[in-house]
């Protein structure tokens, strides 16, 4: 829920999201590239994945993330609690530790 979310938070995602909608035209072309078989591909990733999830977001978000890191050969999720869908910028000092750790799990 909304009320759940830092306000300065959703300030900052509404100007980010109306900045990028004032941007674009309705005539505009569509350069989105689709990009198909995205799940069958995705056991083919040979690399860590850390899927870092905000506690509070949509459960078909977090689905899709648990989905990914059980489809890849080393794929590892975590939640951030009291964080939605932007555990970056809801609780920036928890999100970099958790991306720290992980990173420091990888050979060099």
């Amino acid at each position: 829920m909304l009320g759940d979310v830092d306000a300065d938070i959703a300030n900052r995602l509404r100007a980010m999201a109306f900045r990028t909608i004032s941007k674009h035209t309705a005539g505009e072309p569509d350069h989105r590239v689709p990009v198909p078989q995205t799940w069958r591909r995705a056991a083919s990733i040979d690399v860590p994945v850390l899927a870092i999830n905000g506690a509070l977001d949509v459960s078909d978000h977090i689905a899709m993330a648990e989905r990914l890191v059980r489809a890849v050969h080393d794929g590892r999720a975590v939640s951030v609690e009291n964080t939605a869908h932007f555990p970056n910028m809801e609780a920036p000092t928890e999100f970099n530790a958790l991306l720290a750790r992980f990173l420091e799990t990888l050979p060099n």
